[in-house]
């Protein structure tokens, strides 16, 4: 769709994209991907345009620790958010994860209320208008 450079960056002017959820439990990458929309949406409102992310189901069952449908490789990139989880979240309230594999305990802690990825998908409405 023309909508990013060969860099990964927003090429899209005043073009408005809405993601319909469902970024995560998609596959090895879904942290990156999320990432990925997050700066084109920055990219893309210096310039005029927007990039717009719904909640999908995954996203919801992902805040109310259902990580059911994730696949194992995509719990290892959190491993890097953990400094910023226990910073958010608290290092107590991390421990309460104790009785979780030691796999799953960032991906699940990120995606809590008030944790980095909790805290970004609290931005993401249900629907939008378009006019």
């Amino acid at each position: 769709a023309g909508l990013i450079n060969d860099e990964g960056k927003w090429s899209g002017g005043k073009t408005v994209l809405v993601q319909s959820g469902d970024v995560f439990d998609r596959g090895d990458h879904d942290l990156v991907v999320a990432e990925l929309l997050y700066s084109l949406s920055n990219e893309a409102s210096e310039v005029g345009g927007g990039v717009y992310c719904l909640l999908g189901n995954h996203e919801v069952m992902n805040i109310c620790t259902d990580h059911s449908w994730a696949a194992r490789a995509a719990f290892l990139p959190f491993d890097d958010l953990k400094p910023e989880i226990i910073e958010m979240i608290g290092t107590q309230d991390f421990e309460k994860l104790s009785g979780l594999p030691e796999w799953a305990k960032c991906r699940i802690a990120a995606m809590i209320p008030g944790a980095p990825v909790g805290k970004l998908l609290s931005r993401h409405g249900v629907s939008i208008k378009a006019v």
